[in-house]
């Protein structure tokens, strides 16, 4: 009998160890992989090719557009972290990848596709990349008190591509003697490293750790009512901008002349890039800047979290140039939490000038935690639900 109960209450210890929401919630050390990415558009859906008898509509896309630009959007952010975690307090390491680029086109194309050209009518195709590729890695700092939280992330970076600054596009121009087709476009490539060298000599690659760059994150929360309001803040400012030494000029120039009659046997002639080395430049650089605010209401303690968050961005923050961009940012979401081991989680959210409508779930297992979502994503709000565009992030959490 005594047998028989030890081994009841040993196994209801075990199983109240086991199903607490600490022991799914803390880990002592991990190291975790995390890979988001995302690409979409602002004008095309999958709603609008999954039709039985799809039809191409370009007037309906050049309204949708109301003059704005077309368009492509890919980011992609690799991460690997280490966090040791003690009780009251908590350091850290990551290092990644922060890939954004976006590719926009004028409407000229769209409207030439829904309503032809008259003659003497001019179409303006203008085409405005902007990419940056930033290397980082930054330290996490963090301290635990009962109902307060802050931590510190300093960072240093590397921006090892940046495309901006760009001229130039496509001009169609209808004549009584035939279409007249004018290629003139400069793309400004900056790098902080001689990238004409590396390509043609690899073994001359010398890098200047000088034109590093250094930003600082930091937040907190706090709970304003014990286990029902909880109030927090992150934000991410520049210290030291970047300097990218190097820029590289890429030219796309040609005009071409197509006579009706010669129309039907046309071939089109993609025109060939010109490099030109422009040697030094002395470009600085920031990642963008960033500061939200959220509260969170636990109407059911932790099994119920709902979050509303606003904030503030810019990107190229400080620049001297006209590539700064100010917007506002978003957060609307509600996450179920089964003990820390099991949580689904719904948001909506504007950040980096994307609209995001996602879903997630969370498997924590303590050894292993498994965190993956997808989403639906797009520049306009609208073309978010419909399949503009597609994202999903994957993070794989180990320790004890």
């Amino acid at each position: 009998m005594k047998k028989i109960l030890a081994f009841i209450i040993t196994s209801f210890l075990l199983c109240t160890v086991m199903f607490s929401k600490g022991f799914f919630g803390d880990r002592f050390f991990e190291y975790k992989i995390s890979v988001p990415f995302a690409i979409s558009n602002n004008c095309f859906s999958v709603d609008d090719f999954m039709k039985k008898e799809a039809v191409i509509d370009f007037k309906k896309y050049v309204n949708d557009l109301n003059g704005e630009n077309l368009d492509f959007i890919t980011t992609v952010n690799p991460d690997v972290s280490i966090n040791l975690n003690l009780p009251h307090f908590s350091i850290g390491f990551d290092a990644g990848l922060d890939v954004f680029s976006n590719i926009a086109f004028s409407d000229g194309l769209l409207k030439f596709m829904a309503t032809g050209m008259k003659i003497n009518d001019v179409i303006d195709i203008s085409v405005s990349p902007k990419i940056d590729i930033f290397v980082y890695s930054q330290a996490n700092v963090g301290l635990k008190l009962s109902n307060f939280n802050l931590y510190v992330r300093p960072g240093v970076f590397i921006p090892a591509v940046s495309v901006s600054g760009s001229t130039g596009g496509i001009k169609i121009e209808n004549t009584n003697s035939g279409i007249n087709i004018i290629t003139d476009t400069v793309f400004n490539t900056y790098s902080t490293v001689d990238l004409e060298s590396i390509m043609s000599d690899p073994e001359t690659f010398d890098f200047d750790y000088s034109v590093l760059g250094i930003d600082l994150a930091f937040g907190g929360d706090f709970f304003l009512i014990p286990r029902l309001l909880k109030l927090s803040a992150d934000a991410r400012i520049p210290i030291v901008p970047a300097t990218m030494n190097y820029q590289i000029a890429t030219s796309f120039s040609s005009s071409t002349t197509i006579s009706l009659a010669e129309l039907d046997a046309f071939e089109m002639n993609i025109p060939e890039a010109e490099f030109q080395n422009i040697g030094s430049a002395a470009y600085k650089i920031n990642r963008p800047l960033v500061a939200m605010g959220y509260i969170d209401f636990y109407p059911m303690r932790n099994f119920l979290d709902l979050r509303v968050g606003g904030g503030v961005g810019i990107y190229h923050p400080f620049m001297t140039d006209d590539t700064s961009e100010f917007y506002f940012q978003y957060y609307l979401g509600l996450t179920v939490n089964i003990i820390n081991m099991l949580k689904f989680s719904l948001s909506s959210e504007y950040t980096k000038q994307i609209f995001v409508q996602q879903a997630g779930f969370v498997l924590n297992l303590r050894i292993i935690e498994i965190d993956l979502g997808l989403s639906m994503q797009s520049s306009s709000f609208a073309k978010s639900w419909l399949g503009s565009g597609f994202g999903g992030y994957l993070v794989f959490s180990m320790g004890f």
